[in-house]
C-alpha cells in the first residue's frame, strides 16, 4: 500500500505538537520543559520531508526571505537590548542562540507542513481534527474518572502536565467543532463534567470562550445564560466545599489573594508593566526573562506562600503575553494584536482549513493573558503554525 507522504507530514507534526511534549516530560519528570517534544517533532518533519521529497524540499523564496527575516529582527533587537541592558552572571549567549535556531526548526517545519496540508482535501483534514478532538475528550474522560475514584492523586492528564495545559488544547478543538457544526456544542457539557472534576477553572473559560465566538448574535447569546445556570446550579449543588474553595480562590483576582496560581497570574502582568517602563518600551531581548527584569512584589507574596521558592514561572511570567512584553517591550504587545486581528479576519473566509487557523488564534486569547508558558510549547506552536498557514494557504 501506498503512503500518502502529505498526509503522514501533515499527521506527524499535528498529532506530534499535542500530545508528544507533555508525554516525555510525564515519562522524565527531568526533562521539565515541552521544548524537546517540540524540537522532536519538528526535526522528524523536516527529516521525512528530506527522505521522501527531495523534489520539493526547498522552500520558496518568499518562505525563506520570511523566516531570515524574522531571525534577523530577533538578533538585531536581542544586541540591541544587551548592549542596553548587559547579560547576567546566570544567561548563556548560547542558550539564546541555540533558541533562535530552534526557532527557525520549528518554523521551517510549520512551512512544510503546510506545503503538505495543502494537498489534503477537506475531508482528510477533517478527519485527523476529529480524531484529535475525541483522543482529547478521552484523555479527559479517563483522567475525570481515575480523580473522582481516587485512583490518582495528582492533575497530570496522560499527555498533559497540567489541566491548564490541556484546556488551552481542548478547547481549541472544540471551539472549532462547534464551528463546523452548531449542534457540536453538546460536547460542552463532558468538558464541563472533565473541568468540575479536575478542578480546571481555564477548561470552563475555554468551553465559554468557544460558545461565544461561535454564537456572537445577540440572540443566540441570550439563550446561553437559559442552559448555564441550570447547570451551574446542579454542580453546586453537587460539588463539594472543599472543591468550591478552590474555584472561589481561583476567582479573588486581588492582591491580597492567597493562591499562588492566581498570584502568578497577577505577577505576569506586574512584570510585564514594570518591563516597559523600566526599558522605555523595547524589552529586554529574547529568552532574558527572570533575568535582568524587576519581578515585582507578587513574586514575594508567592515566595512567602511557598516557603521562599521564588523559582516558579520565572522564564515566562505565567501567560505568554508577559513573557512577550517583558522580551520585546511594545514588539511583543503588537505581536499579540497582529495574531487577534489575524484570527478575526481569516474567520470571514469560508474554508474549512483557514477556519482552524483563525479559530487557534482566536482561542490563543487564552495562552497569551490567562495562561502561558513560554515558545516551546503544544498551544505556542499552534499559533506560530496558524499565522504561516493564515499567510501561505492556497
Amino acid at each position: 500500500m501506498r503512503i500518502n507522504i502529505d498526509k503522514f507530514l501533515f499527521s506527524l507534526f499535528f498529532y506530534g505538537i499535542i500530545f508528544l511534549p507533555g508525554l516525555l516530560m510525564i515519562l522524565n519528570e527531568n526533562l521539565g520543559s515541552n521544548y524537546y517534544g517540540v524540537i522532536v517533532v519538528s526535526a522528524f518533519v523536516i527529516f521525512f520531508k528530506m527522505v521522501f521529497c527531495s523534489n520539493d524540499l526547498f522552500l520558496p523564496k518568499k518562505g525563506l526571505s520570511i523566516i531570515a527575516l524574522i531571525l534577523l529582527a530577533l538578533t538585531f533587537h536581542l544586541f540591541i537590548a544587551v548592549s542596553l541592558f548587559p547579560l547576567e552572571k546566570e544567561e548563556s549567549i548560547f542558550k539564546i542562540l541555540f533558541s533562535l535556531f530552534s526557532i527557525a526548526i520549528i518554523l521551517i517545519a510549520c512551512f512544510f507542513t503546510t506545503v503538505s496540508m495543502n494537498k489534503l482535501t477537506d475531508n482528510a483534514f477533517l478527519k485527523i481534527t476529529n480524531n484529535i478532538f475525541f483522543i482529547l475528550l478521552g484523555v479527559g474522560v479517563l483522567s475525570s474518572v481515575m480523580v473522582v475514584l481516587g485512583l490518582q492523586n495528582n492533575k497530570k492528564m496522560f499527555f498533559f502536565t497540567e489541566p491548564s495545559h490541556y484546556a488551552l488544547v481542548a478547547s481549541t478543538f472544540y471551539a472549532y467543532k462547534i464551528s463546523i457544526k452548531k449542534t457540536n456544542v453538546i460536547y460542552g457539557l463532558m468538558l464541563l463534567a472533565i473541568a468540575l472534576s479536575v478542578q480546571n477553572l481555564s477548561l470552563i473559560i475555554g468551553v465559554a470562550l468557544a460558545i461565544i465566538i461561535n454564537f456572537l448574535r445577540l440572540r443566540t447569546l441570550l439563550l446561553i445564560p437559559v442552559i448555564i445556570v441550570p447547570i451551574y446550579t446542579i454542580a453546586i449543588n453537587m460539588i463539594s466545599d472543599e472543591r468550591l474553595e478552590y474555584y472561589s480562590q481561583r476567582l479573588d483576582i486581588s492582591e491580597n489573594s492567597n493562591n499562588t496560581s492566581t498570584l502568578t497570574l497577577l505577577s505576569g502582568y506586574e512584570q510585564a508593566y514594570l518591563a516597559l517602563k523600566d526599558t522605555y518600551g523595547f524589552g529586554y531581548g529574547l529568552q532574558r526573562m527572570g533575568y535582568p527584569n524587576d519581578r515585582g512584589l507578587f513574586v514575594d507574596t508567592i515566595g512567602m506562600l511557598r516557603g521562599g521558592n521564588k523559582e516558579s514561572n520565572l522564564h515566562d511570567g505565567g501567560l505568554f503575553v508577559s513573557k512577550l512584553t517583558v522580551e520585546f517591550g511594545i514588539f511583543g504587545l503588537v505581536f499579540f494584536l497582529y495574531v487577534m486581528m489575524l484570527g478575526i479576519k481569516g474567520t470571514k473566509k469560508l474554508n474549512v482549513k483557514l477556519n482552524f487557523f483563525s479559530i487557534t488564534l482566536i482561542m490563543s486569547s487564552m495562552y497569551f493573558l490567562l495562561r502561558g508558558s513560554g515558545y516551546f510549547t503544544p498551544s505556542a506552536i499552534l499559533i506560530f503554525w496558524s499565522i504561516v498557514a493564515l499567510k501561505r494557504y492556497k
